[in-house]
């Protein structure tokens, strides 16, 4: 589950608000101003979350837990326009905490609040299904990926979780050979590691 690209979505939202509304008012300009405002101190503190996870996971996602309490009964005028952004936001970190404390059935509880089951998602899913050794629900899940950034390396994971180490290292391989433009992604980094270790233990 990649932190990066939840925060590429952050900026393509931002933007994408801001081209919506000023195209009208002055005003309106100013009030959307005001709402992305919150929306990048909701991310600054998101990555501060993110970072404490790391050191105490169980205290984070207490903390996830009362700021989804305080977020559903925001009324500030401001911060109340962006509050599914926030719940969205703080269900994917708990997703992401319980994956990496061995929690895989809550964190899936977590994802299971969005509707979108593709895209980054799916990868998400699958890895808890890969932890699960539940592999035909993750193989469907890797196969609901699409066209995303991490599609071949959430594939590689699966056929190295089923033992297949030889069709696990050709798609590592076809991934780093595919779009080297990709060099700057975490997925990227982990193929490459995949590949190295894969690499190492064949000798």
């Amino acid at each position: 589950i990649s932190h990066f690209m939840k925060n590429l979505q952050t900026f393509i939202f931002f933007i994408l608000l801001l081209l919506f509304s000023c195209k009208n008012e002055h005003e309106e300009c100013e009030e959307m101003d005001k709402v992305s405002m919150e929306i990048r101190k909701f991310d600054d503190y998101l990555v501060t979350l993110y970072k404490e996870s790391a050191v105490s996971p169980k205290k984070v996602i207490k903390k996830s837990d009362s700021l989804l309490i305080t977020n559903k009964k925001e009324t500030e005028k401001y911060r109340s326009q962006i509050k599914s952004y926030v719940e969205s936001k703080l269900h994917y970190l708990k997703a992401e905490i319980f994956y990496k404390i061995g929690k895989y059935n809550e964190s899936i509880s977590e994802l299971n609040y969005e509707d979108d089951k593709t895209g980054e998602a799916a990868i998400a899913y699958a890895a808890n299904y890969v932890k699960l050794k539940d592999y035909k629900l993750a193989k469907s899940f890797v196969d609901s990926i699409g066209n995303w950034n991490g599609n071949y390396y959430a594939l590689g994971n699966y056929y190295e979780s089923i033992g297949d180490k030889i069709s696990a290292l050709k798609t590592y391989k076809y991934n780093l050979e595919d779009d080297k433009s990709r060099k700057h992604f975490i997925y990227y980094k982990w193929t490459e590691r995949r590949v190295k270790e894969l690499e190492e233990n064949k000798r």
